[in-house]
């Protein structure tokens, strides 16, 4: 008796040039034109009602970032992941693993610019969104993805281990 393949897990990404809104200037009106943004982005990725257990990937590239001035990343994911809610999934709950992060691409160089980028683990289409945006000068670029992640427990015992030994 064979066992069943695992179901295929989906994932969508897409990219949003423009400053993303932030956790701390959230407003009913902000949110809805947010919504209005991003939600046609995911479907114009193919993005269909995900499932399940999720994950999802926020990364804001901005050229010529200033901690003092522009938001950090966990107040620019919140956003990200509310205006979503009720089109790639039910409840922004589902997503269980969250990754939120800045990258601080410098105008100096396209070699330097796309060093600060993590292409490799994009899909295709979505880093070239991201190489176009970033060649065209673009000083806000969201990259986001989310997708189904299979049941996994977390290794704690590992994490620990790992730990005692440093």
């Amino acid at each position: 008796m064979t066992e069943a393949a695992p179901p295929e897990l989906r994932r969508y990404a897409f990219v949003h040039r423009g400053k993303p809104l932030s956790f701390k200037k959230v407003s009913e009106g902000r949110k809805a034109l947010y919504r209005s943004q991003l939600q046609p982005l995911y479907r114009r990725a193919g993005g269909t009602r995900l499932d399940g257990l999720l994950y999802g990937i926020v990364l804001y590239i901005r050229l010529g970032y200033s901690p003092t001035n522009d938001a950090d990343a966990d107040n620019i994911s919140k956003p990200v992941w509310d205006v979503l809610e009720g089109e790639a999934y039910d409840d922004d709950k589902s997503i269980r693993l969250r990754l939120a992060g800045v990258a601080d691409v410098k105008p100096a160089s396209a070699e330097v610019t796309l060093e600060a980028v993590p292409l490799g683990e994009m899909p295709d289409q979505a880093a070239e969104e991201v190489i176009a945006a970033i060649g065209d000068g673009v000083p806000h670029i969201l990259y986001v993805e989310v997708g189904q992640v299979q049941q996994v427990a977390f290794p704690l015992a590992a994490i620990r281990g790992a730990q005692d030994a440093n």
